[in-house]
């Protein structure tokens, strides 16, 4: 293999690397940061559901509810759970407990509130207590934005990592040359002293 190809491949191999690194982190961090106002919304609905169904009499539960219908708009694939701690074990083999996680339901019992992801599927509960019993309000969405961004995203940072390597090829190939240069004029000299037999030539 030639020294300028090798050179080129090195140094297309080392931006490269450095652009898969920056796209690789672009993505975790959407992935994992870019949604914490999904979990809050999430949350403000389990709070409202909290109000609607256990401070309010009957008239006010009602009102609430009309205006949450009205005004709080639906997300996808929503549904609401309200499940008394002390009946948490009873539901150890259901869908909700295996897809949220043991994790979610320790931590709202531990902290009063938890949050939990499965794919995009997003969790968020509070306890509430009234009287002597606990209750856990459990809100749940599928977020479907996300999941959207996420594949354009992905889409858009393998092909820019494709467009990257021929880019970074075609740079690598003119570095490679004017790093070549002086040594390729070296040579011709060289080559042509020995054709010439001219004396050897001072200093380069």
């Amino acid at each position: 293999m030639k020294i300028q190809l090798k050179i080129t491949l090195l140094f297309t191999l080392l931006c490269l690397s450095v652009v898969l690194l920056l796209s690789t982190a672009v993505y975790y961090f959407a992935n994992e940061k870019a949604f914490q106002d999904f979990y809050a919304r999430l949350e403000l609905r389990a709070v409202i559901a909290s109000k609607i169904n256990f401070d309010v009499n009957q008239e006010s539960q009602e009102a609430l509810d009309q205006l949450r219908k009205q005004h709080v708009q639906l997300l996808p694939e929503e549904e609401e759970f309200i499940i008394r701690t002390d009946t948490l074990d009873r539901i150890k083999n259901t869908p909700l407990y295996k897809t949220a996680g043991a994790s979610f339901f320790d931590d709202a019992q531990q902290n009063g509130k938890a949050i939990a992801r499965h794919n995009f599927q997003f969790f968020a509960g509070i306890v509430h207590t009234t009287g002597q019993q606990q209750y856990l309000i459990i809100v749940t969405a599928v977020h479907s934005y996300a999941q959207n961004f996420l594949t354009s995203l992905s889409k858009i940072l393998i092909t820019s990592s494709i467009l990257s390597i021929i880019v970074l090829f075609s740079i690598g190939l003119l570095f490679s040359r004017q790093v070549l240069s002086p040594i390729r004029n070296i040579a011709n000299r060289v080559n042509n002293i020995r054709k010439n037999g001219d004396p050897p030539p001072g200093p380069f």
